[in-house]
């Protein structure tokens, strides 16, 4: 999942446990990705706009919709893409009756991934979005 043979694509991810940071890091990095993981809402906005600002950007943003004491995925994403509408988004959360897994196109983001998932589903999630700018 390579933007060209020299360079990995890269992924921003949010989500405030350290275990399925860890664990999708790895899925990630499976899938030829550089990635960055943040626990906080204000983390992954800052590290979102310092990438973009030195050129380097994310293709893909996975956020979990529920970061309890801190600004979920929700809101996270419309501060992102404020600052950039081309933001490929993915809600992810384990609350799947949350109107935001079933809707996301409604939400703005590209793609939702009920947890738990796997490497197929990631993989599938995150081919289908790359394909689409």
């Amino acid at each position: 999942m390579t933007k060209d043979s020299s360079h990995h694509a890269r992924a921003l991810v949010l989500d405030d446990d350290p275990a399925i940071c860890k664990m999708l890091s790895k899925l990630l990095i499976r899938l030829n990705f550089d990635v960055v993981c943040t626990f906080q809402g204000k983390q992954a906005m800052a590290e979102y706009r310092k990438a973009k600002y030195i050129a380097e950007g994310f293709d893909v943003v996975i956020l979990d919709l529920i970061i309890p004491g801190d600004m979920g995925g929700e809101e996270t994403f419309r501060h992102i893409f404020e600052f950039d509408p081309k933001v490929r988004a993915i809600v992810s959360s384990g609350y799947s009756k949350n109107p935001i897994m079933s809707n996301y196109q409604n939400y703005g983001f590209r793609a939702a991934l009920p947890k738990p998932y796997n490497f197929s589903e990631l993989r599938e999630v995150i081919e289908e979005i790359m394909q689409v700018s």
